[in-house]
């Protein structure tokens, strides 16, 4: 039969430039400057003429488009006008075609021509109104076309080169030899180079995508239990036909070659194949390949041995040689009497011959065993294999055979559609998803959970889209050295041509698909009537397409909102538009989002800020983007307002140096500032860049506003990473700045800042004097209104009332932490309110209270992202679990705790909290954790002296525990004249009474 190779879908519509992947084949004759001057221009004529015939040919017969053909080389395009998901398979096959082809030509003298093929797949930007006519001219720009130009001359004659892009996209249907990485001009890096040996004869789809192992099935065990039923009944006889329907990527190929796993130890046989997009037109091609690949698996058979190898087969399986051998020859190409070349014409009786003849091999094979013929996608099988496949469903009802076959399409059911099974495989759910990726093998390690989310997020539930886009993420990352993912809309290579291939079936529509995309998330009907400049009645029809082909749904029919079904169709979709394209649409789509919010535009502040980045207009990105992160801080937002603060900086670093951009800077840090103080941490390492390059502003301005909130900001930063005598210098120069500038405000934090250092390194009575200067400003409103200022305030005042021994005024003073932090409606102060009172009651023994209480402000700190108090909240939890008795709970949250605060460089009152691990590992009765815990306690910050006396207290007893009485009387003794110098008159009294427990029972032992 003739079988001329079906050319690429096309359409006729002129399309604006859009960028898209294209595969490109670059051919070139062999030596043909000496082959020209050789020879008489006449002759060289009629030569180069049949050479471009050929090139033309083969190219357009593998659904390609000639873009160029100058001389002795040529230029095709595979995916130009309507991409498939074949096109690298579509160029290497025309390749392989021109290198048959061409050398069959002759040159002068008889010698045969050569030619040279280079394949390269990538982005490429193409121009259809410059191709109204073929060959006008190149239609395409792009680094995608060097390459398979640069590529092409690495090639020998007539020999295929590929990039490592179409080797991919091609999967395992060539055999390809590794021609290694190879430096080419005009590229930067290496590039891996394959040279095509030959077609593969691989054909497990599951395989051929990468030459990697599958991937962990999940998610799939109540559709799996459906098709192992199904075996069962054919295990006992009952044939069954089964067909796996879903959508591309959803993992049918997947899911089949699990099936074949878990019944590898059943005896059976398996006969596989499945349909192809570049022979959907080519009659039996998946039934002819599965008879070719159990007659010849090598593929390498004369017709002769081929001939008598078939014949033993079909005896073997009882068919009847002389109906058979005609029908099959037919299907095969093969001549019936393989030595003499005669064929039998094709006819409809050799049709029903082939039919009757295939059954009875089946019928024949499933004697021994049951058999599996697994037909895959069969939405590109050509119309003869499909009835065929539905003939041999009608023919196995008695035989223990399972016809099993998977689909993205429903199809009409068997004749007996008691034995048809449909099994429709669902997307993933998040938590699946995540599973899944989560066991990819991980050269570069895993995938940060923010990366992993956001691939999860995209995926969709689609296991080949996060496959993809998590494989995407790692090779991004280890080419740049970080852990930055790679942009929001970027598609995987590999996910281009699928995606692309849906959207140029829309037609008209496909437009309608690109505004969509730029429009974002929801997608208003009113909003696309506006700016598609398209007639009501013509959106409509162009909407109903894209709903029908499944690009977009409706999310509320009622508003007429619609979103993409997929975001990856989104990506692909706003991927395709030239940038220009793309910033005047953003332009257009922020005009109207701003003219119809009016005076409610704050809400819709971060989708404008969206807009005006993408539209290229920075100032009205950056007004927005800060806007954005104002609305999100009021609403307590907090990681919403990080991000916005962030982009409104990074677009106003990229405008060029001035006073006014200075101004702005030091206006948006001071805001981003305060949101990194709760997001991240006082000490974290971006709070301090923020806040240095905030204070640097502050002084070449000369603002002592922001020199004064600035200059706080340095000694929270000290402070909190355990800095004490940092922390203390930056407290008398705020002092000086603060007496300066007179306002009550900075008085009153002078004088907290001042407390708070000198309680940190133990100078409990300048603590307590300074608490007592600044009460004068401490009810001050602008003070108030500072985040965290009153909790920190009265929250250490009541820590020094405490260490003083004056508990009446520590809980007058801790209750004023923690009324103020309820009663303004904001979780930072109310966490931090929290957090001091808590700390308190573990101190005076109320465990229970101190639980509850913490639990409440971890959940706070969860809810709203406060990076600042989350770790030391989980110690303080674990001091009041031990407390409680739940000891090694306990232990547990207070070494979680540790760790935290030690990646977020938090230090402040890590004495205390180490202590507090030591005195649960004492509880617990390991004596070694306990004591090695003591000594870091006293090592981990030794200018951290206000809980010191307690920690030297809580070693004495450990030692005591251990029997070392010399050194827990030698630790007691110098907690007690420790603390006595430091004033510190609790921990005076709680070591003295140690002490003196220690001595009486060494005075009653030695009696």
């Amino acid at each position: 039969m003739a079988r001329p190779l079906p050319p690429a879908p096309t359409v006729a519509r002129t399309r604006l430039a859009e960028r898209r992947q294209l595969t490109v084949l670059f051919a070139d004759l062999v030596e043909s400057t000496r082959l020209a001057a050789a020879m008489d221009p006449e002759d060289w004529a009629e030569i180069l003429h049949a050479y471009q015939q050929g090139c033309a040919a083969a190219i357009e017969s593998a659904g390609g488009f000639v873009a160029e053909m100058q001389g002795d080389g040529a230029v095709g395009y595979f995916g130009f006008h309507h991409a498939s998901e074949s096109d690298a398979e579509r160029a290497i096959r025309a390749g392989l075609a021109l290198c048959r082809a061409i050398p069959k030509s002759h040159a002068a003298q008889g010698a045969p021509l050569g030619v040279r093929v280079g394949i390269a797949t990538g982005l490429v930007l193409v121009d259809h109104a410059n191709q109204a006519t073929a060959r006008a001219g190149p239609g395409a720009v792009g680094k995608t076309l060097n390459l398979a130009a640069r590529l092409q001359s690495l090639a020998a004659a007539n020999e295929v080169v590929i990039s490592d892009a179409t080797r991919r996209l091609a999967g395992g249907l060539f055999a390809c030899e590794d021609r290694g990485q190879v430096t080419l001009k005009g590229f930067g890096e290496p590039v891996q180079v394959w040279q095509v040996v030959g077609q593969s004869m691989l054909r497990s789809r599951i395989h051929t995508a990468s030459g990697a192992s599958p991937v962990r099935m999940v998610g799939r065990q109540e559709e799996l239990d459906v098709v192992l039923a199904a075996w069962r009944e054919v295990q006992d006889g009952r044939g069954r036909v089964v067909t796996i329907l879903g959508e591309a990527g959803l993992g049918k190929s997947r899911f089949v070659a699990e099936f074949r796993h878990r019944i590898a130890a059943d005896r059976h046989s398996w006969m596989e194949d499945g349909g192809s997009q570049f022979f959907s037109g080519t009659p039996f091609h998946p039934v002819s390949q599965v008879i070719r690949r159990i007659v010849d698996p090598g593929g390498n058979l004369t017709p002769a041995r081929f001939h008598a190898r078939l014949r033993r087969l079909l005896a073997r399986c009882e068919v009847g040689l002389a109906s058979a051998l005609s029908a099959f020859a037919d299907m095969l190409d093969l001549p019936v009497d393989a030595e003499r070349g005669q064929a039998l014409a094709p006819t409809a009786a050799t049709r029903a011959l082939l039919f009757a003849a295939l059954a009875e091999w089946i019928r024949g094979a499933a004697r021994s065993r049951p058999l599996v013929l697994a037909f895959e996608d069969l939405h590109w099988a050509d119309a003869s294999s499909l009835e065929l496949l539905d003939f041999i469903g009608g023919a196995i009802g008695s035989l223990p055979v399972l016809l099993l076959t998977t689909t993205r399409t429903p199809r009409r059911p068997v004749q007996d559609a008691a034995r048809g099974i449909v099994v429709p495989l669902r997307p993933l759910v998040d938590a699946e998803l995540r599973e899944m990726l989560s066991g990819l093998e991980q050269g570069a390690g895993p995938l940060p959970s923010q990366e992993l989310s956001r691939v999860i997020q995209r995926a969709g539930g689609v296991p080949l889209f996060g496959v993809e886009l998590a494989h995407l993420v790692r090779e991004q990352r280890a080419a740049a050295g970080t852990q930055t993912g790679p942009e929001d809309a970027q598609v995987p290579g590999s996910l281009a041509d699928l995606l692309m291939a849906r959207l140029d079936q829309l037609g008209p529509a496909k437009g309608l698909a690109q505004l969509a995309s730029v429009i974002g998330t929801d997608v208003p009907r009113t909003m696309l009537l506006a700016l598609s400049d398209m007639p009501e009645g013509a959106l409509r029809a162009g909407i109903a397409t894209l709903r029908q082909h499944g690009i977009l749904s409706a999310t509320d029919r009622h508003r007429g909102i619609y979103a993409f079904r997929h975001a990856m169709l989104r990506d692909a979709a706003y991927g395709s538009l030239p940038k220009s394209r793309r910033r005047d649409l953003h332009r257009s789509v922020a005009a109207a989002i701003r003219d119809a919010a009016g005076g409610q535009a704050a809400s819709k502040a971060e989708i404008l800020a969206y807009h005006w980045s993408n539209a290229g207009e920075p100032d009205a990105a950056i007004a927005a983007w800060t806007e954005a992160g104002q609305y999100a801080s009021e609403r307590r937002a907090f990681v919403e307002a990080e991000s916005a603060y962030s982009a409104a900086l990074a677009a106003l670093r990229q405008q060029p140096d001035s006073t006014e951009r200075d101004h702005r800077e030091l206006q948006l840090l001071g805001l981003y500032a305060h949101v990194l103080r709760i997001t991240q941490g006082l000490s974290a390492p971006r709070t301090l860049e923020t806040t240095a390059r905030a204070r640097a502003l502050a002084d070449a301005r000369g603002d002592s506003e922001q020199q004064l909130l600035q200059a706080w900001a340095t000694w929270a930063a000290a402070s909190s990473g355990g800095d004490f005598d940092t922390g203390l210098v930056l407290a008398r120069q705020f002092e000086q700045l603060a007496f300066a500038n007179g306002q009550p405000r900075h008085l009153a934090a002078a004088h907290m800042m001042l407390m708070t250092s000198k309680f940190r390194v133990g100078d409990i009575g300048g603590a307590e004097e300074a608490f007592q200067r600044g009460s004068a400003y401490f009810d001050e409103a602008a003070f108030h209104a500072q985040p965290g200022w009153i909790a920190q305030t009265f929250g250490n005042a009541a820590m020094i009332a405490w260490t003083l021994g004056d508990e009446a005024e520590a809980q007058r003073r801790i209750g004023a932490a923690l009324f103020t932090g309820r009663g303004d409606d904001n979780p930072f102060d109310t966490v931090y309110g929290q957090t001091m009172h808590t700390a308190y009651l573990n101190l005076v023994g109320r465990y229970a209270e101190a639980a509850r209480h913490a639990a409440d402000s971890i959940a706070l700190c969860e809810k709203y992202g406060i990076a600042q108090f989350t770790a030391s909240t989980r110690v303080i939890l674990g001091r009041a679990k031990v407390g409680l008795g739940a000891v090694e709970e306990g232990i547990a949250l207070i070494r979680d705790g540790i760790a935290e605060m030690q990646a977020k460089r938090i230090r402040v009152a890590m004495t205390r909290y180490v202590t507090w691990l030591a005195e649960g590992c004492l509880a617990a009765g390991n004596v070694a954790d306990a004591l090695a815990a003591a000594d870091e306690s006293l090592t981990v910050n030794p200018r951290e002296f206000f809980y010191r006396p307690e920690s030297m207290r809580v070693r004495g007893l450990i030692a005591l525990r251990a029997g070392r009485f010399d050194e827990a009387e030698r630790d007691l003794l110098d907690a007690v004249q420790l603390a006595r110098r430091m004033g510190a008159v609790r921990h005076a009294e709680r070591a003295q009474d140690s002490l003196r427990s220690l001595r009486q029972g060494r005075g009653a032992r030695a009696a």
